[in-house]
């Protein structure tokens, strides 16, 4: 069972997601809103709060924080994001039976937080090009 700090964790960790899936929006093209994803990402990570985010998600609690966000319906479905995949696939230019979803956000927003928390460089808008980039240049 969660504690009291696993909860706050799960709980700010939840409406993080929430926030940054609900400002993605629509730039009427994968690469847009892939781009737009790496800077949300970028400026969440580039906060306090983001960086406090990660290090509980590194704590000894993580796997019960993880496993209690799974239950989350929101939070397992993430409907913006859904919503972006959907909207790429209607153009063709991405088949969610051939790229899993899961695996492509996973490299998107993995590339960004190894940027940002290892490296540690500033997301630029060249390095946010290049990756989005690599990622669109896969999915064809």
């Amino acid at each position: 069972e969660l504690g009291a700090g696993g909860l706050l964790g799960a709980a700010a960790l939840q409406a993080a997601l929430r926030e940054t899936a609900e400002a993605i929006g629509d730039t009427g093209s994968l690469r847009g809103d892939l781009s737009s994803l790496v800077h949300l990402v970028a400026a969440r990570l580039d906060s306090a709060e983001g960086r406090a985010l990660v290090r509980a998600g590194l704590s000894e609690q993580a796997a019960e924080v993880v496993g209690a966000l799974s239950q989350d319906p929101v939070v397992r479905e993430q409907a913006e994001v859904m919503e972006v995949i959907a909207r790429a696939a209607a153009r063709g230019e991405w088949d969610p039976c051939r790229h899993p979803p899961d695996a492509v956000l996973a490299m998107v927003t993995g590339a960004v937080m190894h940027r940002v928390l290892m490296e540690p460089q500033p997301v630029t808008p060249q390095w946010a090009e290049a990756v989005v980039d690599v990622v669109v240049r896969g999915l064809r």
